[in-house]
């Protein structure tokens, strides 16, 4: 049986960086307990202030695309898609319980009935979101890569186009923007 070394594609996987550390910097500034435009300094917060908040937004789009771009490319089974939730699960089971402990042991007054059915139910009870969504699209993947590949790419350049224009910017603006051809 031959063996072949598939070829790493470094612009894409510098892509997937940039957005985590686009992710890491939006974090750093919106989520952050000290706001950063109270903190003094030279300037340099006020800059990662102004272009972290928005950017972060983007990162998160754009790091959901790279990592679906990867799944397109390996096997796409339900069965395969199935396993790797059920990894995920088993992950953030260990993280929200490692977390509730931590409250038990540091901290009992953050511990409620709330804190504690979210550790027990991360992904149904949208702990964090982004593992939520991410489970959701891992369960719903088989169906729409055999949809895409089945719309053939002249079809599925269309509804990209479509999806852009729809949700791709400000909806209020893009209205006006229609309204503004009728008159």
């Amino acid at each position: 049986m031959k063996h072949t070394q598939k070829m790493r594609n470094s612009s894409v996987e510098l892509l997937r960086v940039i957005s985590m550390l686009m992710v890491v910097a939006h974090h750093f500034v919106v989520h952050n307990l000290d706001n950063a435009w109270d903190i003094n300094g030279n300037g340099s917060r006020f800059l990662i202030a102004v272009f972290a908040a928005p950017l972060g937004k983007i990162s998160i789009v754009s790091f959901f695309a790279v990592t679906a771009w990867f799944l397109c490319e390996k096997e796409s089974g339900f069965r395969v898609s199935f396993q790797r939730v059920w990894k995920m699960e088993l992950q953030v089971l260990f993280y929200a319980w490692g977390m509730c402990i931590l409250f038990v042991i540091f901290d009992r007054k953050l511990l409620n009935v709330s804190t504690i059915l979210k550790s027990f139910f991360p992904v149904s009870t949208d702990l964090w979101w982004y593992v939520t969504s991410y489970i959701l699209f891992l369960l719903l993947f088989p169906f729409l890569n055999k949809g895409l590949y089945l719309l053939g790419k002249q079809y599925h350049l269309y509804l990209c186009l479509v999806t852009i224009v729809v949700w791709g910017g400000d909806s209020r603006s893009f209205t006006k923007w229609i309204h503004g051809f009728g008159e």
